[in-house]
């Protein structure tokens, strides 16, 4: 029976790296409205039983201007992005420190319209204010991030006029048996005015394929 046990654990912890590979599973976003303070990501991150997550960044969408054209701006925490969007097809390189305020990533069908290559530069514009920006990897990513400019979470929050805030938050949570829905629950209990649940993890190629 051991044995027996020890080989289902094993055969677990597989399945739950294998499934993770596949990035974020779980969403934290507001019950009302488009924003919620980070504050309370931080907090529930903060909490968390120690080794269930494995990855997580805020994600803050608003429209930006630059040089050339309005766009859509999403900032991230940089260094946890391979864990929760592995699959991201990215030609240049990823930008690995969340506080890099100098460097961007493009999503490819944005890059195509903006004719820019890794080593470019974009400029933001906001009133009298400009920020240059480096390009340092062009993502595609089968989603809508492909029409997406890509900066740090400070560099968002800054330039939309946001301070504290983020849209939501994914994370890569340990998917060992019912661990997801368990962690859910609890914090959909905890935080009755957030949206807490797990999301299904599709890899890309199934994600053309639904398409």
């Amino acid at each position: 029976m051991t044995a027996l046990s020890a080989v289902w654990f094993d055969i677990n912890t597989k399945m739950s790296e294998e499934l993770r590979t596949f990035g974020a599973n779980f969403y934290i976003g507001p019950g009302h409205g488009s924003s919620m303070p980070q504050q309370e990501l931080q907090s529930i991150l903060d909490q968390a039983p120690q080794g269930l997550v494995h990855g997580a960044s805020p994600w803050l969408y608003g429209m930006a201007r630059t040089e050339l054209e309005k766009v859509v701006m999403v900032g991230v925490w940089f260094e946890s992005l391979q864990k929760l969007v592995p699959y991201w097809q990215v030609t240049g390189s990823w930008i690995g420190v969340s506080f890099d305020d100098r460097n961007a990533m493009i999503g490819v069908k944005l890059a195509e319209r903006l004719n820019v290559q890794p080593g470019d530069s974009i400029t933001l514009v906001d009133h009298n204010q400009r920020k240059n920006l480096q390009i340092k990897g062009i993502v595609e990513s089968g989603d809508a991030t492909d029409n997406m400019l890509i900066v740090s979470l400070d560099v968002a929050q800054a330039w939309l006029h946001q301070p504290g805030k983020i849209s939501h938050g994914l994370l890569s949570v340990s998917n060992d048996v019912g661990q997801v829905e368990n962690y859910a629950s609890r914090l959909q209990a905890q935080y009755p005015d957030l949206e807490i649940r797990p999301v299904r993890k599709v890899s890309a190629s199934e994600g053309q394929g639904a398409g």
